[in-house]
């Protein structure tokens, strides 16, 4: 019980002699008379504090009188505990939800000593929680890319009426202390629901998060980062088991310098096999495959691995080389001089390169010899060439003794063939004849004959 000091102007030790004597009653049943008779106003105890408090805040209740002397004064709390009472207050932390209630006996001189009680209702209720969010897909995303509806984990809860929400954003250039309001703003647009779907993420990528409003209190969700991610670097490759024979299986092609940057990149390996010009994707060697180990190969070819990810980045190509064999010719020759040639014809079909090839044909005309036509004086190479597809070559009626040779050519590649010679064949002497005919004149049924 809390009094009211003014009431009283004597020392203790005179209340107490007072009090020894029966005499203190008396004198407060006199004092009370005085009041009766001089006041007019009735009593009014007045009560007030918050009515709707949340769990574990501490809240202040005033006690007021008027119309007579308040006296003393006593709390009880149900729901609650005290933490500080005097004559005019009361301070409470509610520690219990629902409906509660503190009371306060004001003991008032006025007709008397009297108690005045008066309850105050209250109800009490949890604190409002912002709930929690979460990001439907990756925070770390691609410059433009639309990052999804971010969700509600957890609903807003608690406080006094219904909760209104409303999604902030702190853009990247006041990004840092999610507990600081000032890096804080309303979104655009919207962003009154439980759930939200950022725009487009520019520039470094923006942070959210969901503000809950119930009557004068707020509290807000966890915060969601999206973050944009970096440039993409495709690394480099290379082989190191250099030039194959047709047929051959060459050794891998390995990863000097891994892709890097990005979210995560993944590969996907392409080929330019012989002469095409462009690149065509290998089935099955993708993802995360950082190496290529190549099939037999009959033709050159070039690789490059491609790392993909926001941006798609190429490394520079490297090329295994397969050996070039123009091939042979067949088709040497003795003939008449007026006769035709036969066709001159393929041997061996040309292997390796690039695998396409372009035939050439030449001759070199005999200009002289002591003998030996191979090794003679021969004149300068002609082409003669009908059709770069002609791998074989028929010539034509030939007035001088001739060689032949086939040139092929492989994109950048060139090999010739042995060289292929038509001879005119040599005539013999067969010696003379002679007649002797009779003098005279010729008879026609006369038979010669020889010496």
């Amino acid at each position: 019980m809390k009094f009211n000091t003014n009431t009283l102007s004597m020392n203790s030790s005179s209340v107490q002699a007072l009090a020894r004597k029966g005499i203190l009653a008396k004198i407060l049943m006199l004092g009370a008379l005085l009041l009766t008779l001089g006041a007019s106003a009735q009593v009014t105890v007045n009560f007030t504090g918050p009515s709707t408090p949340t769990l574990n805040s501490t809240q202040t209740y005033n006690v007021s009188v008027t119309g007579g002397i308040h006296d003393a004064s006593t709390y009880t709390v149900v729901g609650g505990t005290i933490q500080e009472e005097t004559l005019t207050y009361v301070k409470v932390k509610w520690t219990s939800t629902g409906a509660q209630y503190v009371e306060v006996e004001a003991m008032v001189v006025y007709n008397g000593y009297n108690p005045y009680t008066v309850r105050k209702n209250v109800t009490v209720s949890s604190p409002l929680t912002g709930g929690s969010i979460s990001a439907s897909t990756a925070t770390s995303i691609c410059l433009g890319d639309d990052p999804g509806t971010i969700n509600s984990t957890s609903a807003a809860s608690g406080g006094i009426g219904g909760i209104a929400y409303q999604w902030q954003v702190s853009a990247e250039t006041g990004r840092g202390d999610p507990n600081n309001p000032s890096n804080w703003v309303n979104v655009s647009s919207g962003g009154t629901n439980a759930t939200y779907n950022p725009p487009a993420q520019a520039n470094g990528g923006d942070m959210y998060r969901r503000k809950a409003t119930a009557s004068a209190e707020t509290a807000y969700s966890n915060s969601i980062t999206y973050t944009i991610a970096g440039q993409v670097y495709a690394g480099t490759i290379s082989y190191s088991g250099g030039n194959i024979n047709p047929g051959t299986t060459p050794s891998q092609i390995t990863s000097s310098v891994d892709a890097s940057g990005g979210i995560s990149p993944t590969y996907r390996w392409e080929q330019k096999i012989g002469t095409a010009t462009t690149y065509s994707e290998i089935s099955g060697a993708s993802g995360a495959n950082k190496y290529y180990s190549p099939g037999s190969l009959n033709v050159t070819t070039s690789y490059r691995r491609k790392a993909i990810d926001c941006t798609t980045e190429t490394t520079s190509p490297v090329t295994i080389n397969v050996n070039f064999d123009g091939g042979a010719i067949d088709g040497s020759q003795n003939i008449c001089e007026t006769d035709n040639p036969s066709v001159l014809t393929s041997a061996t079909d040309p292997s390796g390169g690039f695998g396409s090839y372009d035939y050439r044909w030449y001759k070199s005309e005999l200009q002289s010899h002591s003998g030996d036509k191979v090794n003679g004086v021969w004149g300068p190479w002609v082409e003669v060439t009908i059709s770069l597809n002609n791998k074989t070559y028929d010539p034509p009626v030939l007035s001088k003794e001739t060689r032949y040779k086939r040139e092929v050519t492989s994109g950048s590649l060139t090999d010739e063939s042995n060289f292929e010679y038509i001879f005119f064949k040599e005539i013999s002497d067969g010696g003379t004849i002679s007649v002797n005919s009779p003098s005279g004149p010729f008879n026609p049924n006369t038979q010669p004959h020889g010496d």
